[in-house]
């Protein structure tokens, strides 16, 4: 796909929010397919046709890990469900990334693989600011810049970077080295293109709905249950709403991931891009079936506008449920560290609720992947380290800072991972049994 298609694509679904917004008279859907923020450059410095937008912020930015130190679990090498491997010759490889409270988890990965499967190689990691992360890459995609080696890539920038030559085809290398890549799911979905792989998943997220048990107690109903409906939960928001004192029943619909997009899914659609990313959906029945649902409870005084959450970032919606004016709301994985150590209320969390057509309750899911720069001097090296850091013995690092879900589906990391929230009175299991069920991300809206 020619990447003015893939834009103009992502501009016309823009649009069409806009349009909808205006007939509508609320402004149901602010982050659309590609968003409105300001583009990662101010001025394009390289012959590159229309970048796609990149937030001013990381969407998925992630608590310290150093405070949430638990021992990881034993792994064993035999039988890995990713396999680590020698290296064929030692070297020095970069690895560029954007948040420096999970660059030292990634540093002590690496040293671990120079220990035990590279002696005498060096990495080198480099944290660059989420801006600036994406104009030095915006450079490279116009053939000019220095760029590390391995490279931590968003879902939402991904096509472009594709399309623009910039990250290596993986998929000969992960067969080389017997790695099945159909083993991640939908969170490769992102990064396979013409049925090819293009990067390692890092991590995994998912979206539920998080419950103010308080605040339903207090209006008479029960609290979700893992089968419960699009019917039952605008009975929650009606009667929670019903307590006034500027208490709302439920938000959450002003983003893409933990917005909007798990219902359209739920309803039987694909979330703001088509999967081959070809035509905006958000004109399509399951999407106007979710706007319609939304703009009831909106009406209805169940739901905030925009205006009276203060704005159309999904950090809205969470906060008001922190501050116990909000019955239910859509929350992201990536959330529950924070969570647990900073509501003090009693609250729970339940899946997506199943839509009363299709009978699905479908989560958007996300992953942040390891790319590698097609013009490195080190392609063997550089993919020997990403299989290492997405390897089992890998992976277990990130069970230490217990917000990042490893994406790699061997068992053991999960219970860790699942492990680090027990008694901590959050249902991890929730986000976990989401993966199951999951459509990846298209565009746009992450975190």
């Amino acid at each position: 796909m020619n990447i003015r298609n893939l834009t103009a694509t992502n501009q016309s679904c823009v649009s069409l929010v806009r349009l909808l917004v205006l007939l509508l008279t609320f402004t149901l859907i602010a982050a659309a397919c590609g968003g409105d923020d300001d583009p990662v450059a101010d001025s394009d410095p390289v012959a590159v046709e229309d970048p796609p937008v990149a937030e001013d912020d990381p969407p998925d930015e992630q608590d310290d890990p150093s405070e949430h130190q638990d021992d990881p679990p034993a792994i064993d090498q035999a039988g890995a469900t990713i396999p680590a491997a020698q290296c064929a010759e030692p070297g020095s490889v970069s690895i560029g990334l954007w948040d420096d409270n999970l660059a030292p988890i990634v540093e002590d990965a690496a040293n671990q693989w120079v220990t035990d499967f590279c002696p005498g190689a060096e990495v080198e990691v480099n944290v660059i600011p989420w801006g600036d992360y994406w104009a030095a890459l915006q450079i490279a995609a116009g053939g000019g810049g220095d760029v590390d080696d391995v490279l931590w890539m968003s879902p939402v920038l991904m096509p472009f970077y594709h399309e623009n030559g910039v990250v290596r085809n993986l998929q000969a290398d992960f067969d080389a080295a017997g790695v099945d890549t159909g083993l991640w799911g939908p969170l490769a979905g992102s990064y396979i293109f013409d049925g090819e792989i293009f990067a390692a998943p890092i991590n995994w997220d998912t979206i539920a709905i998080a419950y103010n048990a308080d605040l339903l107690a207090q209006a008479g109903v029960d609290e979700p249950t893992a089968d419960w409906t699009w019917d039952d939960y605008a009975e929650i928001a009606n009667a929670v709403s019903a307590l006034g004192d500027d208490t709302f029943g439920a938000a959450g619909y002003s983003e893409l991931q933990e917005g909007w997009g798990s219902w359209v899914a739920s309803a039987g659609g694909v979330a703001g891009l088509s999967t081959d990313r070809a035509e905006c959906t958000l004109a399509s029945p399951a999407a106007l079936e979710t706007y319609e649902f939304w703009l009831d409870l909106i009406g209805s005084g169940a739901a905030p506008t925009i205006d009276e959450l203060g704005g159309t970032v999904s950090a809205k919606p969470v906060e008001m449920f922190a501050a116990e004016k909000l019955g239910l709301v859509n929350i992201g994985s990536w959330r529950l560290v924070s969570a647990v150590e900073n509501w003090g209320f009693d609250w729970g969390v339940a899946p997506i609720p199943r839509n009363p057509g299709t009978g699905e309750s479908v989560s958007i899911s996300n992953a942040i992947a390891y790319t590698i720069f097609e013009g490195t001097d080190v392609p063997d090296l550089a993919f020997n380290l990403v299989q290492y850091l997405s390897s089992d013995l890998g992976s277990q690092f990130w069970i230490e800072g217990r917000g990042f879900a490893p994406a790699n589906p061997n068992p053991d990391l999960l219970t860790g991972w699942l492990a680090a929230f027990t008694g901590t009175g959050a249902d991890a299991t929730v986000f976990s049994d989401a993966l199951s069920n999951g459509q990846a991300i298209t565009v746009g809206g992450a975190g």
